[in-house]
């Protein structure tokens, strides 16, 4: 048994397809094929199912078990190399970043530039996720660290606080709430509140701020969702209507757009922001490096804890 032929599992698993497969492993659909076919000789059994011409590959009952022990082995062979990269002096090897939608397009400008320059020698690799997806793919090994919304509080998810980032409303020139500076959490209704689609961690918290005063059932009936903080944007500054935004959404804005910014008073509510990490990553030192060049980056205001009331992320 050798590890390729695990890798080559693993892939035939994730893609479903023997040619997509061999694509994503850079080799022929033949020696794929082969591999595949000398590990379940090797193993005495059937891995996966026959091929039924126009349907994804699915693996047999006890394939499914040995993909499973697969990525265990895998995962600590990695662990192996990460022990040795972590030695080394000079921070090195790659490192696998999840982040937020609601959060990428803002934070990652501040602090990408400054962390290629200061550590070219490390890989940083950024990839847009959900919360939960980065939760699972930390859990699996294919994310070394990721950046949300917290706290989570979950079962080997460990949680770096980096800054806390106000929760401030966006209305429409016609609305009125326009001619005022701060907005009390009791006065804002649901009926004209733009959200984001579901599934995004900022509208549970955005229905979890408001749920003092509405239901949840009431909140999930408005008809007006959107797919991006932009989109939200756009639509307040084209229709009529509030949003809630994210405060880093809001520090690029021209002069014209800041005055539909309106503080929310009583309370003051923040969504506190975390490097999150899985409990068996070893990449002590470049996760470090990252959190670091972050915080050093973000501006200074946010990185109070006392900023307001900090809006949980689950109900």
């Amino acid at each position: 048994m050798q590890l390729i032929q695990l890798e080559y599992l693993l892939a035939l698993d994730t893609y479903r397809s023997i040619d997509q497969a061999a694509e994503a492993c850079f080799v022929s659909e033949t020696v794929l094929r082969k591999q595949i076919k000398k590990l379940e000789d090797e193993l005495g059994r059937a891995l996966f199912e026959k091929k039924v011409p126009g349907k994804p590959i699915y693996p047999t009952p006890i394939g499914v078990l040995i993909i499973e022990q697969s990525r265990l082995i895998l995962q600590e062979v990695k662990r192996m190399k990460d022990i040795i990269q972590d030695e080394e002096d000079l921070p090195s090897g790659e490192l696998r970043l999840g982040i937020i939608p609601t959060l990428a397009q803002y934070l990652v400008p501040y602090f990408i530039g400054h962390y290629a320059a200061n550590f070219p020698q490390v890989n940083l690799y950024i990839e847009e996720l959900l919360t939960d997806d980065i939760i699972t793919k930390l859990r699996s090994g294919a994310l070394d660290a990721g950046l949300c919304s917290t706290p989570l509080k979950l079962e080997g998810i460990i949680e770096r606080p980096l800054f806390y980032e106000r929760m401030l409303l966006y209305v429409s020139v016609d609305h009125p709430f326009f001619d005022r500076d701060k907005i009390k959490l009791n006065e804002i209704s649901t009926e004209d509140l733009w959200l984001l689609q579901e599934g995004n961690t900022f509208r549970t918290q955005v229905m979890m701020l408001l749920d003092k005063k509405q239901s949840n059932e009431e909140i999930n009936r408005q008809p007006f969702e959107r797919s991006s903080i932009e989109n939200l944007k756009y639509t307040i500054e084209h229709q009529y209507g509030i949003t809630i935004l994210p405060e880093l959404a809001t520090l690029d804005l021209q002069p014209e757009q800041k005055k539909m910014v309106k503080r929310i008073i009583s309370p003051k509510p923040v969504r506190e922001i975390s490097l999150i990490t899985h409990q068996s990553c070893l990449k002590f030192k470049l996760i470090e490096t990252l959190y670091k060049e972050i915080a050093t980056n973000v501006p200074e205001k946010m990185k109070d804890e006392k900023r307001g009331l900090i809006v949980p992320v689950r109900f």
